[in-house]
């Protein structure tokens, strides 16, 4: 199963447009420079075998080098959420069976593969960057140590930590504008207060109008919204006023109003639930925090309508209010 995390990060930088910002953003410049970035396409899925398909949070493309040659370059991401102790295992597992692939399908000379693990966050402990810091007996003190360390498989693969970016410096990257989002909503969204979250979305809001404004930006939009209900730590009814409260209507008309995609889920769940009198009294309560949000304190005849309403009356409302701009044209006097 995909995670949410690995879903927005496959989603966003699986796309070429986005992967070679990024590339180009946390590699070294020598290194990055050594590659012709416009010939960077994804490794076909006839390329990889069944055991590497089953991995869920890497990508790996190809890429050409500039001096022109016929030699490949496999760029490999590997995502993780948090520091794992053997995430370097993992992705040496990952090149050498690349490697296998490649001699049972060619037969020639090895292509080179540039591994890169980006941690989303390292709050559980620094990641490690090296293999020679999985071995037991680390440091050396004799002849004899130094040598057989010197035999053991060397893989250093290039390690960013998104979490130890501060905010200014996640936004100094030369990502395109998606990019920019996805990074800074895989490091701020699990978990965040509705205080913080009110604040972000706000300052997100003129970087969501510009996607609104592109042909492909809807997609993009849906899966940020997508993410964002997935792992935010705000109950639903809150997470519902927020998003009335800091949505552009430019958004709300343009695209599937985020509170839309709340209320839709509510119903289902309240199917799914079954006729427990308790899921009505939910949305009678989630239905009133939005009004209040929208137009203020609700006066008696609409508490009397709210407590009258039954199920099927309340989801009619719950939609209505959405395109309402006034309490008169829901309950009329």
């Amino acid at each position: 199963m995909h995670s949410p995390h690995d879903a927005l990060f496959r989603h966003a930088f699986g796309q070429v447009a986005h992967a070679v910002p990024l590339l180009r953003a946390i590699l070294p410049a020598t290194l990055a420079g050594e590659f012709d970035w416009r010939t960077l396409e994804p490794v076909p899925g006839t390329m990889v075998d069944e055991r590497l398909k089953r991995r869920q949070g890497d990508l790996i493309f190809r890429v050409r080098r500039h001096d022109g040659g016929q030699v490949l370059v496999y760029v490999l991401i590997e995502h993780k959420r948090r520091a794992e102790r053997w995430a370097l295992l993992q992705m040496l597992q990952y090149v050498v069976s690349l490697w296998r692939l490649h001699t049972r399908r060619d037969g020639g000379p090895l292509p080179k593969v540039l591994p890169i693990l980006l941690v989303q966050s390292v709050e559980a402990g620094r990641q490690a960057a090296t293999l020679a810091e999985l071995f037991a007996g680390a440091g050396a003190s004799t002849a004899g140590e130094v040598m057989l360390d010197a035999v053991q498989p060397q893989f250093a693969p290039i390690v960013v930590s998104l979490d130890q970016l501060s905010q200014q410096a996640r936004r100094g990257l030369l990502l395109s504008l998606f990019g920019r989002l996805v990074v800074d909503a895989l490091v701020s969204l699990p978990a965040m207060r509705a205080d913080l979250l009110a604040a972000l979305l706000r300052d997100w809001a003129p970087a969501f109008l510009r996607l609104a404004g592109r042909r492909a930006g809807g997609p993009m939009l849906d899966a940020l919204w997508s993410y964002l209900l997935q792992v935010a730590d705000v109950p639903v009814t809150e997470l519902i006023v927020i998003l009335e409260r800091t949505m552009d209507p430019v958004l709300t008309r343009k695209f599937k109003s985020p509170a839309q995609q709340l209320l839709e889920m509510g119903r289902e769940e309240g199917r799914e639930a079954g006729r427990d009198q308790g899921v009505v009294e939910g949305r009678r309560a989630l239905l009133s925090r939005l009004l209040q949000a929208r137009f203020g304190d609700l006066p008696a005849r609409v508490h009397a309508a709210l407590a009258a309403a039954d199920a099927a009356q309340l989801d009619e409302l719950a939609v209505r209010q959405l395109d309402a701009t006034a309490l008169d044209q829901l309950f009329p006097a």
